[in-house]
């Protein structure tokens, strides 16, 4: 395995973590930065160095996850964080982002910015059946106050609510060219499934068709586990925008 190092990068908002090999720091290869998607494990993205040599590659996590707090928990704060980290590595990038990760990947604003690979972005939560029990079951095993905070403020989730949270508006000021990536199996109705289907529902599916900057590809077969399942589609999309 290639030796990894983590550079944090001072921005308004607070530190960011970017994670890659040691020469991706310094060297002149356009940026390819992978932000993985909420609690997600520390190996997610962890084959993407290996088969994109032409690239340097960083590795992202969700602030709060292996990784320090922002001094707010919303997807426009963590876009905001990561696109001045994008600015101070002052190369062109293509951003490929998870789930949450694809919902912060088209919030950001950046001049080196030149792609987005999004990879199941739930554009709504509060149909997210799958997920809501795993997240209260996690709130009730004794999750500290900043984290239970994040499952509130991103996904509109508590102990005893469940209230909507409605990222469609992202679309409004994409421009960057998009490859957007998502699963065949359809999120409804609730049904006993594993693994899980898609986090997309057919409404949001339909706004993700009609914008003018992104491209959609359905995973066959595949649910939100795209990154996972559908490694294929994921760099192919990639290399395009790198290309």
């Amino acid at each position: 395995m290639a030796k990894v190092a983590t550079q944090a990068f001072q921005t308004p908002l607070g530190e960011v973590w970017l994670s890659g090999e040691p020469q991706a720091f310094t060297d002149g290869r356009p940026v390819v930065l992978a932000i993985a998607g909420a609690f997600a494990p520390s190996d997610a993205f962890d084959q993407l160095a290996l088969r994109l040599p032409q690239a340097a590659v960083f590795v992202a996590h969700l602030p709060g996850n292996r990784c320090p707090w922002l001094v707010a928990n919303s997807i426009g704060s963590f876009a905001t964080a990561y696109g001045h980290a994008l600015d101070q590595l002052a190369r062109p990038a293509v951003v490929c982002g998870s789930s949450v990760g694809a919902l912060v990947a088209m919030g950001l604003r950046s001049s080196r910015l030149k792609g987005l690979v999004v990879l199941e972005p739930p554009l709504r939560t509060a149909k997210l059946w799958p997920l809501i029990p795993r997240l209260r079951a996690l709130l009730r095993d004794g999750a500290d106050a900043e984290t239970a905070n994040f499952v509130w403020s991103v996904f509109g989730v508590s102990d005893d609510a469940v209230e909507e949270r409605d990222y469609a508006a992202l679309l409004d000021r994409l421009r960057t060219p998009t490859w957007c990536i998502l699963g065949e199996a359809p999120l409804l109705p609730p049904r006993a499934v594993s693994p899980d289907p898609s986090y997309v529902d057919e409404p949001e599916r339909a706004l993700l068709r009609a914008h003018p900057a992104i491209r959609i590809q359905v995973a066959p077969s595949v649910g939100h586990n795209v990154q996972g399942e559908a490694g294929q589609l994921v760099m192919a999309a990639i290399r395009n925008l790198l290309g």
